[in-house]
């Protein structure tokens, strides 16, 4: 049996998707071991075109094309394809370190876990190492204890949903059908605490096996032209996290998300403080709508708690000392 499944979406990726590749593929386990499933989403660019190349020289992968749909839908289908024992995402613009797969797998074996998450170091696109974000401070508790998928989630998860910085049970995701979203703006945010309540022993280890490139001009970074898309998407992600946390019994789960919504919130206030009048009075109205004031403090760093503060005293005054 294939013990792990690798998926990326691919779109855009020409740039990038060598390197990704030559790193899934410079591990410490035999290639008959995993498989890479590389689903092209309509990609007009050479995407598909090296990955074919790639395939061509080793059995191991799979290229899948489909017309384009999103990251979500590709990655849904990488992950029903899947054959390995165990699954993880790769993002066609990031990379892995070498030789880290054995040491995650035996610990996936070892604790019987159905996740595990790990660490990450961010690179520009020049692969220089980054600082975390000025005034950022983990939250997330990288202890090596195994717990179940809610107290993971409300204890040690943090608020940084990254869908490729952990290794699943391919049984837990397509047994409890746990898919994404067709056209969700903050897919990762969504999808994961879904897989979350479905596992029962999750654990971390802090190897930093992932690194996470920063790209400039990637959908994560604002501009002008994707502000409506980006706040249509942080409206649609708290709707949907209001209403999980009305469904959730465990309190410290409701918790969680109160202050997950908290960090959409700080989100959506930074992305129109520099937007004209007229549209920053519409977003403030929307987002005033959702009466989460006053914001959640639960588990934030003590940055983000100085943010939280002000913008529950005055939204006027927030926009003066952030804009």
């Amino acid at each position: 049996m294939i013990k792990l499944s690798i998926v990326s979406a691919l779109y855009n990726s020409e740039k990038y998707i060598a390197k990704c590749l030559d790193s899934i593929l410079n591990q410490d386990i035999p290639q008959t071991d995993y498989e890479i499933i590389l689903v092209n989403d309509g990609s007009p660019d050479k995407s598909c075109e090296i990955a074919e190349s790639y395939a061509q020289k080793h059995k191991n992968i799979r290229v899948i094309t489909q017309k384009n749909q999103g990251p979500g839908v590709a990655r849904n289908t990488g992950m029903k394809e899947a054959q390995g024992k165990y699954l993880t995402i790769i993002d066609p613009d990031d990379y892995l370190q070498e030789n880290i797969y054995k040491n995650l797998l035996q610990r996936m074996e070892t604790d019987d876990l159905d996740m595990l998450r790990f660490g990450f170091t961010m690179v520009d696109e020049e692969y220089n190492i980054l600082p975390m974000p000025k005034g950022a401070k983990n939250t997330a508790d990288y202890s090596e204890e195994v717990v179940d998928g809610k107290v993971f989630l409300s204890k040690k998860l943090g608020y940084a949903c990254f869908v490729w910085a952990n290794i699943y049970k391919t049984s837990l995701i397509n047994e409890n059908k746990v898919y994404f979203q067709p056209g969700f703006y903050i897919d990762d945010t969504e999808w994961l605490p879904r897989v979350l309540m479905c596992a029962k022993r999750v654990s971390s280890v802090k190897i930093p096996a992932y690194f996470y490139l920063q790209r400039r001009g990637s959908l994560m970074n604002t501009t002008a032209a994707s502000v409506g898309k980006k706040l249509e998407g942080c409206f649609t992600a708290i709707e949907l996290m209001s209403e999980e946390s009305k469904n959730q019994p465990d309190k410290n789960v409701k918790k969680w998300y109160r202050g997950l919504n908290s960090v959409i919130v700080i989100g959506v206030l930074s992305i129109i403080s520099s937007i004209e009048k007229e549209k920053k009075e519409f977003y403030l109205k929307r987002l005033l709508n959702y009466k989460l004031f006053p914001l959640s403090y639960y588990n934030h760093s003590n940055h983000l708690r100085i943010k939280i503060a002000i913008a529950n005293i005055s939204l006027k005054f927030y926009f003066k000392i952030f804009s």
